[in-house]
C-alpha cells in the first residue's frame, strides 16, 4: 500500500489522491477522468497487466548520468540503450539487449513492453473516450536508478496524457503537492510581471515557454511525499500537477498523444492547460 507523507507547511497545495481499485477503472471513469482534468492524482494500487512481470525482475542499472533515461534519445543516450520509445523498435530491442543478453529473453522483454504500453494505451481510450490509436507514443524504460530532481511541471509541445508504474520491489518516492492554479495564486505578483514583459515584446505565450520560468518559482518549494510500492500505477496531468521524483529505480512513464479531433471536447478544453494560458492569467493572477 502506498504511504503518504504531508507535508504541514502546504496549506496552500490542492493536488489529492484518489484510490481505486483495477477492477473499479470501468465503473469509476467519470470520476477518474474528472481528477485526472482538474489536477489530482489517480492512484491504482498493485496494478497488474496479464503478461509475464517476472521479466522485469531483474537488477536496476547504475545512474552514469542525471539525464540519461530522458525521454528523448540523445547520442549517449543510445549508447547505453537505458531507456526506449516504443516507435522505434530497433531501439526497443537494443534496450532490451542491454538487460537480457539472451536473444530469447531479449525479445520476451521487448515483447512484453509493448503489450504494456497497449494495455495502459487502452486505459486512457476507455476513460476519455479516445478514438483509434495515438499520434505519438513517448514512453520510457527507466532502468536507471533515479535520485532526487527538480520539482517541476512537465513540458510538452501537444496536448499528452500521462501514466506512471513502479516496476520495482523498491518504493518510488514522489514528491507533490501543488497544481497550476496553485502557483498562479501564489506567484500572482511574479507572474503579473512575467506577463507584462511577453506583452512588451509581443512574445506569446506557450506552455512549452511558460512552464520553465513556473519551474523556476517552485523548485526550492516543500512536497507532501508519496511512496508508490511495486505495481502501482498512477495517472496525472504532469503538465499542470508539480512533481518531484525523490528516489526510486526500474518505472515505465506512458505518454500518449492523441489528435485533437479524436478527443471529446469536455476532454480537449481540460487536458493540460496549453490553450488555456491566458484565460488562467486572467481569471486567478489578477
Amino acid at each position: 500500500m502506498a504511504k503518504l507523507l504531508k507535508n504541514s507547511k502546504l496549506e496552500d497545495a490542492s493536488v489529492k489522491i484518489l484510490k481505486i481499485r483495477q477492477d473499479e477503472i470501468r465503473s469509476k471513469r467519470s470520476l477518474i477522468l474528472e481528477n485526472y482534468l482538474s489536477g489530482n492524482i489517480i492512484l491504482i494500487e498493485n496494478f497488474k497487466i496479464p503478461v509475464d512481470l517476472e521479466v522485469f525482475n531483474f537488477t536496476s542499472l547504475p545512474s552514469i548520468l542525471p539525464k540519461l533515461d530522458a525521454p528523448r534519445g540523445s547520442a549517449l543516450e543510445k549508447k547505453y540503450t537505458l531507456s526506449y520509445k516504443s516507435i522505434t523498435k530497433p531501439f526497443t530491442k537494443n534496450a532490451a539487449r542491454v538487460i537480457y543478453k539472451d536473444e530469447k529473453k531479449a525479445q520476451e522483454l521487448t515483447s512484453v513492453m509493448t503489450l504494456c504500453e497497449e494495455y495502459v494505451c487502452n486505459i486512457f481510450r476507455l476513460i476519455f473516450s479516445l478514438e483509434g490509436r495515438p499520434d505519438s507514443y513517448g514512453t520510457t524504460w527507466r532502468f536507471t536508478n533515479t535520485k532526487k530532481q527538480n520539482y517541476h511541471f512537465d513540458i510538452y509541445s501537444g496536448k499528452c496524457f500521462r501514466a506512471f508504474w513502479n516496476l520495482s520491489s523498491n518504493p518510488r518516492s514522489w514528491g507533490f503537492g501543488y497544481k497550476i492554479e496553485d502557483v498562479f495564486k501564489r506567484y500572482k505578483d511574479r507572474i503579473n510581471s512575467f506577463v507584462q514583459k511577453t506583452k512588451e515584446v509581443d512574445f506569446k505565450l506557450t506552455q512549452e515557454n511558460f512552464n520553465p520560468f513556473l519551474n523556476s518559482l517552485i523548485e526550492d518549494c516543500p512536497t507532501h511525499i508519496v511512496k508508490y510500492e511495486q505495481y502501482d500505477l498512477w495517472l496525472c496531468d504532469s503538465v499542470k500537477v508539480a512533481h518531484q521524483i525523490i528516489g526510486g529505480d526500474k518505472l515505465a512513464a506512458f505518454t500518449y498523444i492523441f489528435d485533437d479531433n479524436k478527443m471529446p471536447e469536455n476532454v480537449y478544453s481540460g487536458l493540460n492547460y496549453v490553450d488555456n494560458i491566458s484565460s488562467l492569467i486572467k481569471s486567478i493572477a489578477t
